[in-house]
């Protein structure tokens, strides 16, 4: 601090700086100023106070992210991980915040595509949004744990500007494996019921509970029973069951299935149709 202060009272400037005095206990804000060449005036500020809130907010603050279930860590203007929570170093696979603080974080978890193939940091949604300074959401891209494997994340990316400066982003995400893998099964389920609709005799459908019952699914075998394609009767309220039923009153039909489809039960019935 000596030769701090002699800079300063040669070159006639000023420093700024905190102290903690482990005597007192207390912190400071130090101004060190010259006044004239050679000489120099130090004022201390007792900021214990302020120190204290400062730090109460601070832990309160990493108590609310630590409590959160989705991974979330923030990074500076060059990508490099200030802080993170609990979530993200489970998620990842670390056991202290330490491994990530002041690393490139895509270079840590998000360098390559599951194939192999170098993410290049201009082609990284995360980066992209750091750099333009518009938040995005992502859910087809993976992230890569500390032993090197991976999983399918939503990400959510958000750049903190000051001044129309990008300083950086807070970034949050989720592991979707379950979801992913939830999807898969319900489209395998969906592809296999339409294998099964469209090799039925006859027509399946689907309707809404509309006045005029919209079609809402048709199946394949509707063009060789009545010579409409399926797309010519749905979403359309000119073209429905009217428009193929050869009844008198269609709509007393149509109460009586109401009235089946409220009380959970089946309705049978026989009518004809009018082919196109």
């Amino acid at each position: 601090w000596i030769r701090a202060y002699g800079d300063v009272a040669l070159q006639c400037h000023s420093i700024e700086y905190t102290h903690y005095s482990k005597p007192l206990k207390r912190n400071y804000n130090v101004l060190a100023f010259s006044p004239e060449k050679d000489f120099f005036i130090t004022v201390y500020f007792d900021i214990t106070k302020l120190a204290k809130q400062i730090e109460e907010s601070e832990q309160r603050i990493r108590s609310i992210l630590n409590s959160a279930a989705e991974g979330i860590f923030g990074i500076d203007a060059q990508g490099r991980c200030t802080f993170c929570n609990k979530s993200a170093l489970r998620l990842l696979g670390y056991q202290s915040e330490y491994q990530l603080l002041k690393y490139n974080m895509h270079d840590a978890i998000h360098y390559h595509r599951t194939d192999g193939t170098p993410i290049r940091k201009e082609d990284c949604p995360v980066c992209r949004a750091c750099a333009e300074g518009v938040p995005i959401r992502v859910d087809d891209e993976y992230l890569w744990r500390a032993d090197r494997t991976f999983f399918p994340a939503e990400i959510f990316a958000y750049p903190q500007v000051k001044d129309g400066v990008v300083q950086g982003a807070v970034i949050t995400f989720f592991d979707i494996t379950e979801r992913r893998k939830a999807e898969e099964e319900l489209a395998e389920s969906n592809r296999s019921k339409l294998v099964l609709l469209a090799n039925l005799p006859g027509v399946a459908y689907r309707c809404g509970f509309d006045d005029s019952l919209t079609m809402e699914y048709l199946s394949e075998g509707c063009l060789e029973l009545t010579g409409y394609r399926p797309e010519e009767l749905i979403g359309r309220s000119d073209s429905n069951f009217e428009t193929i039923m050869e009844i008198e009153d269609p709509k007393e039909m149509f109460a009586s299935w109401r009235e089946t489809v409220r009380a959970t039960g089946t309705y049978m019935g026989e009518y004809p149709i009018r082919t196109k």
